[in-house]
């Protein structure tokens, strides 16, 4: 499937993060986005599963 792809420019604690995003269909999954590992790996992330919460910290 052919997805439209952005450059995007994360502003972070650390600094700038250069990325390439992609737009994908997602409906009638309950998903707004996804993260990558890409930009995880300058993160915490807590998820709290009986809640269905998370912490993203940077």
């Amino acid at each position: 499937m052919s997805c439209p792809q952005y450059a995007v420019q994360l502003t972070l604690p650390q600094g700038y993060l250069d990325i390439t995003v992609v737009e994908a269909p997602l409906q009638g999954q309950h998903i707004q986005a996804l993260i990558g590992r890409d930009v995880l790996k300058h993160a915490v992330f807590i998820y709290q599963g009986h809640t269905s919460q998370f912490t993203l910290s940077f």
